[in-house]
C-alpha cells in the first residue's frame, strides 16, 4: 500500500478512521493510534469540544448550588428579620397602649409603670422598625416594599416615611428600567405614605 499523499512512498501505517495509507511523514499518532492529518484535526477538535462541555458542566455544578444557597440564605434572613420586626412592633404597641401587666394605673406605681412601659416600648419600636425595614427591603422589589411600608404605616408613622422614600426611589428606577417593579405599586405606596403621615399627625393633634 502506498501513501495517500506520496504515491511514490510505501505506507508506514493506516489511518484508523479513513483507512488510508500513510508514510512516516504523513502519519499522526494520537493516543497510540495512527491518523491522517485531516482525521487527526477532527479528532483533536472533537476532544476539545468534549473537554469544554465537561468543564461547563463542572462549572455549573460548582456555581449553581452556591447561587441557590446564597438565595436561600438571603430569603431566610429576610424572613427572620421580618418576623422579629413584626413581633417587636406588636409587643411595643401593647406596652404603649396597655402598659405593664399587673401594675396599677394610678398613683406613683402607675407613673412608674408608664415610664417603664415607654422605656421599653420606644427602643423596641425603633429596633423592630429597623429589622422590618431591612427584611422587607431584602425580600422584595422597591415598589413592593414601598406598598408594604405604606400598609405598615397604620402601625407607625415611621413606616409611612419609608413608604414615601421607597416609592420615590422606585419611580426614579422605573423611568430608567420599567422591569424593576410596578409603577402602580410605587404610586400607591406614595398615597399610602401620605395618608399615613396625615393620619398620625391628626391623631397626635386631636389625641386620637
Amino acid at each position: 500500500m502506498k501513501c495517500v499523499n506520496h504515491p511514490e512512498l510505501d505506507a508506514a501505517g493506516i489511518c484508523v478512521e479513513c483507512r488510508k495509507g500513510l508514510c512516516i511523514e504523513c502519519k499522526r499518532e494520537l493516543g497510540a493510534k495512527l491518523y491522517c492529518q485531516s482525521c487527526a484535526d477532527a479528532y483533536t477538535s472533537d476532544a476539545v469540544k468534549r473537554q469544554t462541555a465537561t468543564q461547563h458542566q463542572v462549572d455549573n455544578c460548582d456555581t449553581q448550588p452556591t447561587h441557590n444557597n446564597s438565595e436561600y440564605r438571603r430569603k431566610s434572613t429576610s424572613n427572620i428579620l421580618i418576623g422579629l420586626g413584626v413581633a417587636g412592633n406588636i409587643i411595643a404597641l401593647f406596652l404603649l397602649y396597655k402598659g405593664l401587666p399587673g401594675v396599677p394605673d394610678e398613683g406613683a406605681e402607675g407613673f412608674i409603670r408608664l415610664l417603664i412601659s415607654y422605656a421599653i416600648a420606644i427602643p423596641a419600636i425603633l429596633v423592630s422598625f429597623l429589622l422590618l425595614a431591612i427584611g422587607v427591603g431584602m425580600r422584595f422589589t422597591k415598589s413592593t416594599a414601598a406598598v408594604i411600608y405604606g400598609i405598615l404605616g397604620l402601625l407607625s408613622g415611621l413606616y409611612s416615611v419609608l413608604a414615601i422614600a421607597f416609592g420615590s426611589m422606585s419611580l426614579a428606577e422605573l423611568k430608567k428600567n420599567p422591569s424593576l417593579g410596578s409603577r402602580k405599586k410605587a404610586i400607591a405606596s406614595l398615597a399610602l405614605g401620605i395618608i399615613g403621615i396625615v393620619a398620625w399627625i391628626l391623631g397626635y393633634l386631636f389625641g386620637l
